[in-house]
């Protein structure tokens, strides 16, 4: 799963910012589960001179249990040469289900 990460502006500097994915058991909706439908990572997304996008990859785990659609949660923080925005700091990504 390819999550993108956009900079509200370009920067004449490297931006860097660590991620890591979280799990939250008890928020609503549909959250993936690290120990069935992904791969717990983190890792550091970063933005050369003058880009403005980039992306955080997180593996999935295929399943044949019909299940409805889930989000990972990705938390952004300890950003370089840049702010942390959005929701907290958080990114979410979209597993569809694949059976």
């Amino acid at each position: 799963l390819e999550v993108p990460v956009t900079l509200s502006n370009a920067s004449a500097v490297t931006v860097t910012a660590d991620w890591t994915t979280a799990f939250g058991p008890g928020l609503p909706a549909a959250p993936a589960d690290p120990a069935s439908d992904y791969v717990a990572a983190s890792g550091t997304v970063t933005f050369a001179p003058g880009e403005t996008t980039a992306t955080v990859t997180v593996a999935v785990n295929g399943d044949v249990v019909p299940e409805p659609d889930e989000y990972i949660v990705i938390l952004f923080g300890n950003a370089t040469n840049g702010v942390i925005g959005g929701f907290w700091g958080m990114g979410f990504g979209g597993i569809q289900n694949d059976d």
